[in-house]
């Protein structure tokens, strides 16, 4: 496995916090490099704080299925905890996750459309009342 260009949360001065203080202090970047990886890492750490508060929401029943989705939100027989659900439809262990939420490694596009799908509300593209163009759609 291929070592990461950088991990997120080495430019956060609190890194315990990457992914669940909602306010957290980052390093001042020193060039453009930095100052580019910095704002990767804060835009990675909001999504991780939305993912895991949407993901206890669901865990505590406050976010109800509509026309089926969140997939977390749907009953089923065999109920998996949403973090556990959405390793699962992203193809991905458990334990790459949860480095993609403490920020050890990079979040990529495609972990945050499955977050979208299984956990609802994640990205700006998936607030209530925004419409999602697809081709069909058009």
């Amino acid at each position: 496995m291929a070592e990461p260009r950088y991990e997120p949360r080495e430019y956060c001065a609190e890194p315990e916090a990457f992914g669940k203080a909602a306010v957290l202090r980052w390093h001042p970047p020193k060039d453009e490099r930095s100052f580019a990886l910095t704002r990767a890492a804060q835009i990675q750490h909001s999504y991780a704080v939305r993912i895991r508060s949407r993901a206890k929401a669901i865990a505590k029943g406050q976010v109800k299925p509509h026309k089926g989705f969140p997939l977390a939100a749907v009953p089923m027989k065999k109920a998996k905890a949403p973090l556990a659900l959405l390793a699962e439809k992203m193809g991905t262990s458990y334990a790459r996750l949860l480095r993609c939420l403490r920020g050890e490694v990079v979040m990529r596009l495609d972990d945050l459309a499955w977050a979208d799908l299984v956990l609802g509300e994640i990205s700006e593209l998936a607030q209530p009342g925004r419409q999602i163009r697809t081709p069909s759609s058009q």
